[in-house]
């Protein structure tokens, strides 16, 4: 201490958790341009409990690296940026347990990477009371690296948005004129300033603009102490918070493991399957509003208010050719609209994965409208006409995008709302594997009478078959993939056929059985056949 602040010595103390960037020594590093001891040797000498951590893959915490990720993986949303933030989560447990530390008092700051970090984990966790994310908020740049992006975190969102969560709790956000936060003052900060002018907490909101690099160096860093201790310390004089000179010990030192992590300690596969074990288990505690919630999370499927054609044009055989889309959307479904010579019974909303052309191969059209039931085949995103269309997947795509799955269960329930405007009962038939898409739209759309999938034979318990982009959806197994669909429809009418038998649907019969509804429920291994098809839909 400088003389010019006198810590408390009498607990509970604020805290600070410092998760640190992307620097080559982690938490160890100290140069000029980035300090994470500098800065916990200094909260310390204010009086305050400085935690700093590994980030996934640096010094202690090699059991994965910092480039971990997979398809397998993301399919049971196992990410490197979720089990980062976990770990940030953990450490405000540990710090909130200590008796020494005031659970309201606690602070979060980190740059570059630790900047990610902080906001975050201020985003997702109220116990952090102050943040301070260092040269990260910008509107341009999301962050480069795998711990900073995740699928489905960025769709139609920024991190200006998520920093904003922070609101109305204080936060600083430290710019530098040579980086991605350079904007800050006109930008980045006159939009957050907003939401925090809701809460009426503009005073909870500074910025400061240092004129360097990408940095945490020392004028960031003591603009950080300034924020801090005005708010966990109740200091307003900046002066007396500066930093002093500091002698640090010996990195080995301040290593949890100089000599390198327990030889038993569980490498990869282990720690990927002890989360997938725990996933499983947590599975079969939800009911079927919990597995709707976990699907719409990784479907992030909209139901419409309303529902629009366009382009309509009709053959000389009666036929309507048309662009079906949300009326506040762009999207674009191409259709055929096809009605019985008789008296409309209702709609069958139609889809096959080589496009609506195939719906009308081998007489299926003609044998439904000859019952009654007029046919509205579609094509789904990048499927038939729409097979065409370019979707180059860079680096984070899915960060940002929505996966093909989802787009495909969009274009189908946005195709069963246009159909009720036809038609009072509508139905819904997913032909030659399009069964799974199907079924995963119907848990979103209400109201359709009929259900009648075709699975192709496909294994649909297996990791492998969902890593194919035809089923691919980060989360999808996490969320009960089409078992959570099928509970989710039940009670209403499903026929499922073609199922392979190592496809294990048990939750599914089990939801209908306590329904009382098991006669509404086919599961047969046999091919799905045209007859069969117009049975089930005329019964």
């Amino acid at each position: 201490n400088n003389g010019t602040y006198t810590p408390p010595v009498v607990p509970p103390f604020p805290a600070v958790a410092n998760p640190h960037g992307h620097a080559a020594n982690g938490r160890l590093e100290h140069t000029d341009n980035f300090s994470i001891p500098a800065r916990g040797v200094t909260f310390a000498r204010q009086g305050c409990v400085a935690f700093a951590y590994d980030m996934i893959g640096y010094n202690d915490s090699l059991q994965l690296p910092h480039d971990f990720q997979g398809k397998r993986e993301y399919l049971w949303g196992v990410s490197l940026l979720g089990l980062q933030l976990w770990n940030s989560i953990r450490v405000l447990d540990y710090l909130d347990s200590l008796d020494e530390v005031d659970s309201d008092r606690i602070g979060c700051t980190g740059a570059s990477g630790g900047g990610t970090q902080t906001f975050l984990l201020t985003a997702v966790d109220d116990r952090v009371k102050v943040a301070a994310p260092v040269n990260m908020v910008s509107a341009h740049m999301q962050g480069g690296c795998l711990c900073e992006n995740v699928p489905h975190l960025r769709l139609n969102a920024t991190n200006v948005e998520i920093a904003a969560m922070t609101a109305p709790r204080p936060m600083i956000l430290v710019s530098a004129t040579g980086d991605w936060t350079v904007n800050n003052p006109k930008v980045e900060v006159p939009a957050i300033r907003k939401i925090y002018a809701l809460y009426g907490a503009e005073d909870k909101l500074t910025d400061t603009q240092i004129d360097a690099g990408h940095n945490y160096n020392l004028e960031s860093r003591e603009a950080v102490y300034a924020w801090l201790g005005k708010w966990l310390l109740g200091e307003n004089d900046a002066s007396k918070l500066r930093e002093q000179h500091i002698d640090l010990p010996s990195a080995a030192s301040m290593r949890v493991f100089p000599n390198g992590i327990p030889q038993d300690a569980p490498k990869r596969e282990a720690v990927v399957e002890t989360i997938i074990g725990a996933a499983t288990a947590q599975l079969a505690s939800f009911d079927a509003a919990a597995r709707q919630t976990a699907l719409r999370h990784v479907f992030n499927v909209e139901t419409a208010r309303a529902v629009r054609s366009r382009r309509t044009v009709t053959s000389d055989n009666g036929d309507q050719h048309l662009v079906v889309s949300r009326a506040d959307h762009d999207d674009a479904i191409p259709a055929t609209f096809v009605q019985p010579s008789g008296g409309m019974n209702s709609v069958v909303v139609a889809v096959h994965p080589d496009g609506r052309n195939a719906v009308f191969a081998d007489g299926l059209v003609d044998a439904l409208t000859e019952t009654g039931h007029a046919v509205l085949a579609i094509d789904p995103f990048r499927i038939g006409e729409t097979a065409a269309w370019s979707r180059e997947e860079k680096r984070h795509f899915h960060t940002f995008n929505q996966p093909e799955l989802a787009l495909r269960a969009q274009d189908i329930v946005t195709a069963v709302l246009y159909a009720k405007q036809r038609a009072r009962t509508v139905h819904l038939v997913g032909l030659g594997g399009a069964g799974t898409w199907a079924l995963f739209a119907r848990a979103f759309a209400s109201g359709v009478g009929i259900t009648v999938g075709d699975f192709a034979g496909l294994p649909l318990s297996d990791d492998a078959t969902y890593e194919d982009n035809a089923l691919y959806l980060p989360g999808l197994r996490r969320a009960g993939d089409l078992v959570s669909a099928g509970i989710v429809v039940a009670p209403a009418t499903l026929r499922l056929a073609n199922v392979a038998a190592e496809t294990d649907l048990s939750g599914v019969e089990s939801a209908y059985g306590a329904a009382n509804a098991t006669n509404r429920l086919t599961i047969t291994s046999d091919s799905l056949e045209i007859d069969q098809l117009v049975a089930w839909l005329s019964s």
